[in-house]
């Protein structure tokens, strides 16, 4: 009798250890997935000083005639870069640009531009009445398609997505600043 009550007490006590265990493990299970959306929202996770592992970064939807209107808006300011806002819907995982502000570059300059207070009011003006937000700034650059150290600063600023068109190679790029600066994913609608 003694044998068989030692046995049940060592039994319930066995359970009870894989019942805390399994508490335990489902409290991790659920926690790490907490920590996923969390690192899906920020995007950027350092695994060392070199190595940044970055998730979710925008896709970046925008039409053939939009892009092929600020190629042509950029070639037609030469020697000058240019600026115009992109105008759109903003979520998570995507932005779609479906229109342009073209806009003066303040500083009439062949290595940079600004954007006058008078045409910021009106780019975000006319995204408001479209119903729709501004989402990004395109400019373009007389060298390689990458952001220069004013960029890199306001991109800080201003962390929604900068796409750049390279005037010499004739390539375009969309970046947007996550911890990091990060190189966006673009994608052109046909038509």
């Amino acid at each position: 009798m003694a044998l068989r009550l030692n046995t049940q007490k060592t039994q319930r006590s066995y359970a009870k250890f894989i019942y805390i265990i399994m508490k335990i493990f489902l409290n991790i299970v659920f926690f790490r997935y907490l920590f996923y959306l969390w690192w899906q929202e920020y995007a950027c996770f350092y695994l060392t000083k070199n190595i940044s592992l970055c998730i979710l970064l925008p896709l970046v939807i925008i039409n053939h005639k939009e892009l092929e209107t600020l190629i042509n808006f950029a070639k037609s300011s030469l020697p000058k870069e240019c600026c115009a806002f992109l105008i759109g819907t903003n979520s998570r995982d995507e932005v779609i640009i479906y229109n342009i502000v073209t806009l003066r570059n303040y500083d009439e300059s062949i290595f940079s531009f600004s954007i006058d207070p008078q045409d910021l009011f009106f780019g975000y003006k006319q995204a408001d009445q479209l119903g729709l937000e501004v989402v990004g700034v395109f400019h373009s650059h007389p060298s390689l398609p990458f952001p220069s150290s004013k960029d890199k600063k306001f991109m800080r600023l201003n962390p929604f997505i900068w796409l750049i068109y390279s005037t010499v190679t004739e390539e375009y790029k969309g970046f947007i600043y996550r911890q990091q600066i990060k190189e966006v994913k673009l994608h052109i609608i046909m038509g």
